[in-house]
Formats: C-alpha cells, sequence, structure tokens
C-alpha cells in the first residue's frame, strides 16, 4: 500500500537491541482511552453518530472524526485541520492555527500540479488543469491572512475536476471518477498526544487493523499511512528514547514540517494513481516529489534518528522486502545523503560513490570509513537485499540505508532526465502504470519492469545486467555527474 509511514515505512530486517536489565519497560499507550475521547467530541460537535451504512472502513472513519476538523480542499487533495484536538488529559485542547498550515498547502498545491502534468492526469488539457490551479492557488493564499477567503462554486468545481481526475478504485487503476465523499486526505496531528488519538479512533473503529494503528512506534514514528486514501502526520516528533512519555512532543521545524507532509503525501497519491508500483519505487517517488516541491528532503522516512528501536511501518496487511525491507538506523551527520545533497537529488555524492569495477562504496557510519563495495544489481519487482549486507556489522547497515534511499531518488530522477520521443520516460513509465490493475494476492507485480522494457527496450531485472540493463545505464549516467 504505501513505501513510507512516513512513510516511518519500512519492516524490520533484525531485531533491535535489547533494553538494558535495569530498564522498566515502557508503559503501554492508552490507544483506546485516547481514541474513544476523540470519538466521543466529535460525535458530541456533531450531535450524535453520523449514518454510515454502506461505507467502507476509511469512509466510517473520516465521517466520524470530521466534525473535529475545518477541511481545506486543494483540488484532488484535502487538508483536515484540527479545529480542536485531543491533550493527554484526554480533554480538549486549542485548534491548529490555519497561518501553521499555509506552508504545508503551498507545497501539496506543487506536488499535485507535478502529478497532474508528469502522469498525464488531465487527460491532454493542459490548459483545463492551469486554470483550476491557478484558481485553487489563489484561494489558498488566504490561508496566511487574518480571514479565509470564502469558497465559490467556481472554485468548488475545479476541486470536483481534479479530484475526478486523481480517482481510482484500488481493484482496479483504470476506473476513473469513481464517487467518494472526499478526495486524498492528509489528517494534520499539531502534537503527540492528537496524533496517538487519532490513532487510537481509527483502532476503535477498525478492529481489522488495530493492531497496526496500536503499535507501540507510535510513541516515535514519523507518519502513518491510514487508508490508501488518507494518511496522518504529526507536526511534532515523539519522545527521544522508545520508552520515553508517550505524550512527549518535540514541534517540528518549519521546513521540516513541509518536507514531512509532502513526502508523506506522495506515498499517498501513489498508492492510489499507481498502486502496482514496487516500494522501493514508491520511496524513490517520494524523495522526488519532495525535492522538487520543497527544495530538499532531510526527512527520515527510510532512516529513524540514532538510538531507536523504533519498527519502520508499511501500511495494514503490507511487507516490505529487500533494501526497503530495513528497519534502518541512520546516523544524519556522518551520512554523505544528507546537509544539503538532496536538493541535487544525490547525483554529486552517488556519482563520487561509484568505481567503475567495484561498484558503489558503502560506509560505515560508526566507524567513518568505505566497508566494502557493491555492484548491484538493487532494482527490480522485488529488489534483494546483498548478503553482505545482511551479516554486515550495524555501521554499515545504517550506510547502506543512506545509499539506497539516495540510489532510488536518483533513479526516479534519471527517469525524468531522459527523454524518449519528445517525451519524458518518467512520464512514460508513470503513465503506463495507471493502466495496470492493481492485484493485492500478487506478491511483486511485474509491471514497472514491464513499461520500463517496453519504453527503453532493456531490462530491470536483477538476473539481468548486462548491457541491456536499465540500473547499467542509470549507473553511466550517474558516473557522468561527477
Amino acid at each position: 500500500m504505501f513505501a513510507c509511514s512516513v512513510l516511518a515505512t519500512l519492516a524490520a530486517l533484525y531485531a533491535a537491541p535489547a533494553r538494558a536489565q535495569d530498564r522498566e519497560p515502557a508503559p503501554p499507550i492508552p490507544f483506546e482511552a485516547l481514541g474513544q475521547a476523540l470519538i466521543a467530541a466529535a460525535d458530541a460537535r456533531r450531535g450524535g453518530e453520523p449514518t454510515t451504512e454502506g461505507d467502507d472502513p476509511e469512509v466510517l472513519f473520516l465521517r466520524r472524526i470530521e466534525p473535529l476538523h475545518q477541511r481545506v480542499r486543494l483540488g484532488a487533495i484535502e487538508l483536515w485541520v484540527p479545529a480542536v484536538t485531543i491533550t493527554c488529559e484526554l480533554e480538549l485542547g486549542p485548534a491548529l492555527p490555519l497561518a501553521q498550515v499555509a506552508p504545508i498547502a503551498k507545497a501539496a498545491l506543487k506536488l499535485e500540479r507535478q502529478w497532474t502534468e508528469l502522469a498525464g492526469l488531465d487527460g491532454g488539457d493542459a490548459a483545463r488543469a492551469k486554470k483550476a490551479f491557478t484558481r485553487i492557488e489563489a484561494w489558498a493564499n488566504s490561508l496566511s491572512a487574518p480571514r479565509l477567503a470564502e469558497s465559490t462554486p467556481e472554485l468548488v468545481a475545479e476541486h470536483e475536476w481534479l479530484s475526478a481526475c486523481f480517482r481510482r478504485d484500488p481493484s482496479n487503476s483504470k476506473s476513473r471518477g469513481k464517487e467518494k465523499p472526499f478526495g486524498l486526505v492528509m489528517l494534520l496531528a499539531p502534537d503527540r498526544a492528537h496524533y496517538l488519538a487519532l490513532l487510537g479512533a481509527a483502532g476503535v473503529l477498525d478492529g481489522r487493523f488495530q493492531k497496526w494503528f496500536w503499535d507501540p512506534s507510535g510513541r516515535r514514528s514519523a507518519g502513518t499511512p491510514l487508508y490508501r486514501g488518507s494518511c496522518l502526520v504529526p507536526l511534532s516528533y515523539g519522545p527521544n528514547t522508545d520508552d520515553g512519555p508517550h505524550c512527549e512532543s518535540h514541534p517540528l521545524e518549519p521546513q521540516d514540517r513541509v518536507q514531512l507532509a509532502i513526502h508523506t503525501l506522495s506515498h499517498t497519491v501513489t498508492s492510489n494513481v499507481t498502486p502496482v508500483a514496487p516500494t522501493w519505487f514508491a520511496e524513490g517517488l517520494a524523495l522526488f516529489d519532495t525535492i522538487r516541491a520543497t527544495g530538499g528532503d532531510e526527512t527520515l522516512c527510510t532512516g529513524v534518528r540514532e538510538q531507536t528501536q523504533t519498527m519502520m511501518q508499511l501500511g495494514p496487511g503490507n511487507t516490505a522486502r529487500g533494501p526497503a525491507g530495513m528497519l534502518v538506523w541512520v546516523t544524519r551527520e556522518a551520512s554523505p545523503y544528507r546537509d544539503g545533497s538532496s536538493p541535487r537529488f544525490f547525483l554529486k555524492e552517488l556519482a563520487a560513490a561509484r568505481d567503475a569495477k567495484r561498484g558503489f562504496a558503502i560506509l560505515d557510519l560508526d566507524a567513518g570509513k568505505v566497508a566494502q563495495y557493491e555492484r548491484g544489481p538493487l532494482l527490480g519487482a522485488r529488489a534483494v537485499l546483498p548478503d553482505s549486507i545482511v551479516t554486515a556489522p550495524d555501521g554499515v547497515k545504517k550506510g547502506f540505508a543512506e545509499f539506497f534511499r539516495a540510489y532510488c531518488a536518483a533513479f526516479v530522477d534519471y527517469l525524468f532526465e531522459t527523454k524518449l520521443k519528445n517525451d519524458r520516460l518518467l512520464h512514460l513509465v508513470l503513465a503506463e502504470l495507471q493502466t495496470r490493475t492493481y492485484d493485492a494476492s500478487q506478491e511483486a507485480p511485474d509491471d514497472l519492469l514491464e513499461a520500463l522494457e517496453k519504453w527503453t527496450n532493456k531490462s530491470l531485472d536483477p538476473t539481468s545486467a548486462g548491457t541491456d540493463s536499465v540500473e547499467r545505464a542509470f549507473g553511466e549516467w550517474l558516473a557522468r555527474k561527477r
């Protein structure tokens, strides 16, 4: 469903180190109590429970909590801004000011415009799309004003048109225009207590995925995909350790908030528009999207802070495998793929790490030196984690995690920069993926491989690393970026 829970995203590769023997286990997070408090507050504002007959679990959840939010419609995307919050004491807290949401809304519209253009979602009517975005962007500017501008019938029409462009039936990616009461929803939580309350409410209302929603990693997770069309983004970090107080909050810096929101939102868009995309490709798209929309991506979707034991989450009923299935420990300060390298899609750093004969240098981030080289191939329908990384020390696992994150983003940029038949290869690939039917029973769909082979006559099959390999061509392209 998603590549990043946020992204945090990924399943555990190896067990986290045990807590010290003299340390008491962390008390359980009171998900149920927080969730029930949020649901009760929403029902009280509505005046009772909503009519939900025939609704799927996602719509049921959103209808139930809707009274606590101000819906900010941005075409196909909706930001749900808390009108009230739930505190750790199960009481009502203050609203999230719209002015704090304005930078996120601006970047979200950039992301939506990027996808409309790159994936051809406007159906060829570029003028119609331009008109819609111009009108919506003008209205969204009022989010930072003392008073929000009134909506108009013309503005509503633009929202509906763009929503129809993005809409998909999860069981059939060819489906357009299916009726749905909400767009792609991003729920914003200003602090950790409200974030946990929303996860609590989701688990109360949908017992099928309660174990997923109520995972202890909620203390520190950097975001959560809820359903295919909705995600939850915290605007603060949790405690500094996995056994810290569950309601402890450390506000994110404004730019970090925007990057985290857009990275998470990109995964939601990918899950709806191109649900057959492999996990690693969806992560590469999320990095690519965030860099283009915000100027960089320092998110920890495929990495978490040093000393964490937080399991990165993929989504209800999903499992990540291969390089995109690691629990990655990241020492940001030691990584060459942080602190200014993302605006150039990590190209200079990857080119410097590449040796034509030995492959890519993988650092041991704990020792601060090159530990080994990896030749690949690393990509495919289900990328395979090199055995040398599986058995490597933690510092090398960290180094590979940072390398692979950058590698995926750079590959997407390679597709973007490569032009075929007067069109970008990335556009051709995304357009092709939209035509593919999503089959949840198919463990590793070959749709991306087939799309690339169709347009390049080269293979992305990990068993084929010859001159006809897309990944080999990508490596040669990288070498020219030194």
